[in-house]
């Protein structure tokens, strides 16, 4: 597959394809039939990089940035995030690490912070929560859904006052043949 900039209308393969503007779609069309690109090199090309510049998001790269930080901290225990970047540049191979920003790096390094409380407040509550989750979890706790409802069918008694108009001349509207 070859990945291809969106145009308003484009002519692939003797194919016309026509876009609409409005519409939300990716920035990129996949055709069949071509040499595939990685969407990793089609990121980097369009980011004129050597290597596509993305989040924190591999195995690899949770490893690295431990690893980094680690040897990066402070005597005051903050990081160095652009010397972190740029140590981080070094090890990119664009395949299992990418290039980074120092943004990325701290947003990356915010969500671990967070995920560290959130599992350090489970454990250290251990066992509150252990016989709280097996509790939730107990299958003799569990009920049979009841089966869906089917709605009534209408039922109308008096077919000739369901024409237009004759509701209207009775003295309710609830009058018509409507079941109450």
């Amino acid at each position: 597959m070859q990945m291809v900039d969106i145009e308003p209308s484009i002519e692939i393969e003797n194919r016309k394809i026509t876009v609409e503007r409005a519409h939300s779609i990716s920035s990129c069309v996949a055709i069949p039939g071509k040499v595939a690109e990685s969407q990793y090199e089609y990121l980097a090309s369009k980011q004129q990089s050597k290597h596509a510049v993305l989040p924190v998001h591999t195995q690899q790269e949770r490893t690295l940035f431990h690893r980094l930080l680690r040897r990066g901290t402070n005597e005051n225990g903050t990081a160095d995030w652009v010397h972190m970047c740029k140590q981080w540049s070094r090890e990119a191979d664009g395949v299992g690490v990418f290039y980074k920003t120092p943004a990325y790096l701290q947003a990356y390094h915010r969500k671990w912070i967070e995920s560290r409380v959130f599992t350090n407040a489970v454990n250290s509550n251990r066992q509150i929560v252990d016989p709280v989750r097996q509790l939730n979890q107990d299958t003799s706790r569990s009920q049979n859904a009841l089966p869906a409802q089917v709605p009534a069918r209408l039922m109308i008694n008096n077919p000739e006052a369901f024409e237009i108009g004759k509701c209207f001349q009775q003295s309710t509207v609830f009058n018509c043949g409507y079941p109450i």
